[in-house]
């Protein structure tokens, strides 16, 4: 995917194992993490940024936190555009209304896929529709 690599970076401690770095539904690879936890995010609002490398617990992990990225998608998503959430386990989905938005896909992915997005983890908005 050619739109990879064009983001703003910050390495924060990883509080668990994310030394598994094979993109996809296994492995840690552009999943969202909240730094707080060290962790997968379970939603957008503590979602810090899309994991660039990893490391054991302990270890010094690096997250893309604005720009374009690859990103780990839970559901398929057939048109450009769409506005975007964290849904569990540092898997990107489809925002609804009352959810917090990070950013867009750039391309059209399969259910549990790495796809391109662009996005925003230091300042999501609320989708009211």
């Amino acid at each position: 995917m050619a739109f990879n690599g064009k983001f703003e970076s910050w390495k924060v401690q990883a509080k668990a194992d994310l030394s598994d770095t094979t993109p996809g539904i296994a492995g840690a690879l552009y999943k969202a993490v909240d730094f707080l936890t060290g962790t997968y995010a379970n939603d957008a609002t503590p979602a810090t940024g899309l994991l660039q490398e990893g490391a054991s617990s302990g270890g010094h992990i690096n997250l893309a936190i604005y720009g374009i990225s690859k990103a780990v998608f839970a559901t398929a998503i057939t048109s450009v555009g769409m506005e975007l959430t964290v849904v569990t386990s540092g898997l990107i989905g489809l925002a609804g209304s009352g959810d917090y938005v990070v950013g867009k896909n750039l391309t059209a992915v399969d259910c549990v896929a790495v796809g391109t997005m662009m996005f925003n983890f230091l300042n999501p908005w609320l989708r009211t529709t």
